[in-house]
């Protein structure tokens, strides 16, 4: 800012030099006023060569200063999409995803062979990832989850395998005996890993097709740990 003050103040100097030479009457100029007219040019030009590096380093300080406004732009995004995944990720850690589910009637309706057991009366299902009209848990995140399923047999019927089963696949079976060991009851737990979306339910592997209702046939599950 000094140096474009001095520029115009010289500026100011010549150009006022400038008119009083030029307004002198001809026959009073001689070669003095010549060489100052020469002189007065080459001042002129000196101060707009000073000028023009004077605005040539003002536009490289605003280039440089838009480039680094750009880069701070830049970051600040940056930080922003890692705060909102921070943010979501300690969503996803603290949600609360479990449910427990059994039978409303005793002895249950018959599932069928290979059926999948639709547990329908629900005690909790937070997260609503139970669904009691297909008796299939869908994931609603990814993590570690525990399942736990009990089984009863009918008194003097026949033994019954029940399945706890992701996406098609039998993790582990709860077996009750059946005939002589009345009221038997079997149960099974697993831990495993879920994407979000994938799906757990209990199948009926072979035996009775009924069990018990009511609290002594009960399939329960939570999430431990989100990823």
């Amino acid at each position: 800012m000094m140096e474009s003050r001095v520029i115009l103040t010289q500026l100011c100097k010549v150009f006022t030099i400038s008119a009083l030479v030029f307004a002198a009457p001809a026959d009073t100029l001689g070669p003095k006023v010549k060489r100052s007219d020469d002189t007065t040019l080459n001042s002129v030009q000196t101060l707009l060569q000073q000028q023009a590096a004077v605005i040539q380093r003002l536009e490289s300080q605003q280039t440089l200063a838009l480039n680094r406004l750009a880069a701070v732009e830049s970051l600040s995004h940056q930080q922003s999409q890692e705060i909102s995944t921070l943010k979501n990720r300690l969503a996803s850690t603290t949600r609360q995803v479990a449910f427990t589910v059994y039978f409303s009637a005793d002895p249950t309706p018959d599932f069928g062979v290979h059926g999948i057991l639709r547990f329908d009366h629900i005690l909790s299902n937070t997260a609503n990832g139970y669904d009691a009209m297909t008796g299939i848990f869908t994931s609603p995140v990814s993590g570690l989850y525990v399942f736990h399923l009990d089984v009863m047999s009918q008194n003097g019927g026949p033994g019954v395998a029940i399945n706890i089963v992701k996406n098609g696949v039998a993790l582990d079976d709860a077996y009750a005996q059946g005939g002589s060991m009345t009221n038997d009851q079997g149960n099974s737990l697993v831990v495993v890993h879920l994407n979000a979306g994938e799906r757990v339910w209990t199948q009926h592997r072979y035996g009775a097709t009924t069990v018990r209702g009511n609290i002594f046939s009960v399939f329960s599950g939570f999430l431990i740990q989100a990823d």
